[in-house]
């Protein structure tokens, strides 16, 4: 990560909020490289 901007990062913090440990992580990388 380091790239792109706040928006981005706070979108990330909240969706690993909502997500749970386990299978999610997958969908956190993903939702993580889509923003990049």
């Amino acid at each position: 990560s380091g790239t792109g901007n706040s928006e981005n990062a706070k979108v990330t913090l909240e969706t690993s909020v909502v997500l749970k440990p386990g299978n999610n992580v997958i969908d956190l990388l993903s939702v993580t490289v889509g923003l990049q």
